[in-house]
Order: structure tokens, then sequence, then C-alpha cells
């Protein structure tokens, strides 16, 4: 929802119908704790944004982490193929 832009707590309590404006609040804090979610206050009014610094540093860990189970996959799939290409060369002569 803070996607498009940031939204009072009220503007996102009404995307949820069945959820309370309590377990909105509890999990905006959750997501403000977490540093993924900023909060300026505007009079009464509770501005949530998007951080965007946290998220990418999120996303960036994580495709790290992807990569390189790839990249270890990629090393191991190229030493079983060079062994057995060696083996099937010895073999011929």
């Amino acid at each position: 929802m803070l996607n498009n832009g940031p939204k009072t707590t009220g503007e996102i309590c009404e995307g949820f119908d069945n959820i309370s404006r309590y377990a909105v609040m509890k999990h905006l804090t959750i997501l403000e704790e977490a540093n993924l979610v900023l909060v300026r206050r505007k009079g009464r009014q509770r501005l949530n944004f998007l951080n965007a610094i946290s998220l990418q540093n999120m996303a960036d860990r994580w495709i790290s982490h992807v990569q390189s189970n790839v990249s270890s996959s990629l090393l191991t799939l190229q030493s079983t193929i060079e062994r057995a290409l060696f083996k099937w060369i010895t073999n011929l002569s």
C-alpha cells in the first residue's frame, strides 16, 4: 500500500475490512521497529513511508545469498563434468 507514496494510518486501515485499527497500528509499529517503515507526524496524522534504503539493503543481502548458492552449485556442476570428461577421455586410450 505504501509503494505509491505515504499513507496515513487511517488510509491504511481503510484497505483492510477484516482487521481492526489496533491490529493495523500494531503491525505498523513492528514495521517501524524493523526500520522498514518511517513515520512522520503531521499534527494528529501519522504518515507512514516505506524505507526504501532499508528494503534495498535487505533485498541486496537476499540476492547475494541466492547468488552465492547458485555460484556454488555451478562450480560443483563444472567440477563433476570435468571429472566425468577426464574419465571418459582416459577410457578411450
